[in-house]
């Protein structure tokens, strides 16, 4: 019996959509076996690399904070939540577990636009989320964040932007 690449392909892609994950590091490998009549019969091997799930996911305690260690002026630690600066318009990313939920409220300090709500839950087999955006960080003084979840100390924190 023959597996056609097509379909590896295909799982692939699912596997990696449902992960929201890059496939970058998941390398697709073919062996072949030499069957009794001389002919190849190619088979593919599942990816070895596997996907973000709750099993190898970092551990947080129920007493640890979901935010990570918050700084005196209520700063977000950077190792967990964090915006990317060196991008012209706001990216942020999460690192934590599944089942974290996360509320950010983007500040405006431009006349034109009001300060913008976002959230999302971390899925079963995540533990990063990135949330790209069109606000140009020049615009953004501050993002207040807000977090809680399944496992861990819900907490406030500020990521300044500008």
């Amino acid at each position: 019996m023959k597996v056609e690449k097509v379909g590896v392909i295909a799982l692939s892609a699912v596997v990696c959509a449902a992960a929201l994950a890059g496939c970058g590091g998941q390398d697709q490998q073919q062996v072949g076996r030499e069957a009794d009549d001389g002919s190849h019969d190619t088979q593919s091997e599942a990816p070895t690399t596997p996907a973000p799930s709750a099993n190898n996911a970092h551990s947080r305690k129920p007493d640890e904070p979901i935010l990570g260690n918050i700084g005196p002026n209520g700063a977000c630690d950077e190792s967990v939540i964090a915006i990317d600066h060196e991008k012209p318009t706001a990216r942020i990313t999460y690192h934590g577990q599944p089942g974290d939920h996360i509320k950010l409220t983007i500040n405006s300090n431009s006349p034109e636009r009001e300060a913008e709500t976002q959230g999302f839950e971390l899925s079963s087999t995540l533990t990063e989320m990135q949330i790209p955006t069109d606000i140009p960080n020049d615009t953004i003084p501050n993002i207040q964040v807000e977090a809680d979840g399944r496992v861990g100390l819900a907490g406030n924190c500020v990521i300044e932007v500008n």
